[in-house]
């Protein structure tokens, strides 16, 4: 039921908006899961067979099923691209499992062909321990090798506690640009060190005026 504080501002692809997500994009705020869900609509409307940019509600609902049996988690998630993309990109979220919200994002990218695994922090690596365990949940599902340790890739570092979200976009958008094909994800650099996440925020404000103006 939607609230009369928090009404139900847009919908885009499998992805709805309330008032709380376009506010996320403002400056200074944090990226809530519907604002990057929104901006992975805006940015890959159409899955492809080679890439799949994976909604933070996917992810969050294969933390939670951690432990359970593969087969049973590949049954829930039949029809997620997550299990038939070739390259895959995973928003970290440092919530526990079965608790919603969490204070930082950070992206684990999957190479499901190579078995290879690279995760990107805004933060100096201290989103590691919730990457690697959801490496772990990912790989088993995919019945690929476990990574016993999770590479870090060079990102950008955010100067402030609010640009983990967006430079978890600007990566998506980085990697929706290349389109993932020859993509190694071991070597691949998504952002420069002196990347400017404020432009990629910007970037998502104005899909986000463009869709509400074309509602009205």
């Amino acid at each position: 039921m939607t609230s009369p504080y928090d009404p139900l501002i847009l919908t885009r692809g499998d992805t709805s908006l309330y008032r709380s997500d376009v506010l996320s994009a403002s400056p200074g705020a944090w990226l809530t899961d519907a604002a990057i869900a929104y901006a992975f609509e805006v940015l890959a409307p159409h899955p492809k067979p080679a890439l799949a940019l994976v909604a933070p509600t996917i992810v969050r609902l294969v933390n939670d099923l951690q432990g359970d049996d593969p087969a049973t988690v590949r049954a829930i998630l039949a029809g997620s691209p997550l299990l038939t993309a070739r390259l895959l990109l995973l928003p970290v979220n440092d919530a526990a499992a079965h608790v919603f919200g969490g204070s930082h994002w950070s992206t684990l990218l999957v190479d499901v062909l190579s078995q290879k695994f690279v995760h990107f922090d805004s933060y100096g690596g201290s989103n590691r321990m919730p990457a690697l365990r959801l490496a772990r949940t990912v790989a088993g599902v995919l019945g690929i090798r476990v990574p016993s340790q999770l590479p870090e890739g060079e990102c950008v570092q955010q100067t402030n506690g609010h640009d983990c979200g967006v430079c978890v976009v600007a990566i998506a958008a980085a990697l929706a640009q290349h389109g993932g094909e020859g993509l190694d994800v071991a070597t691949w650099r998504p952002l420069a060190p002196d990347t400017d996440l404020g432009a990629t925020r910007e970037w998502l404000q104005d899909q986000l005026a463009d869709d509400l103006a074309n509602r009205e």
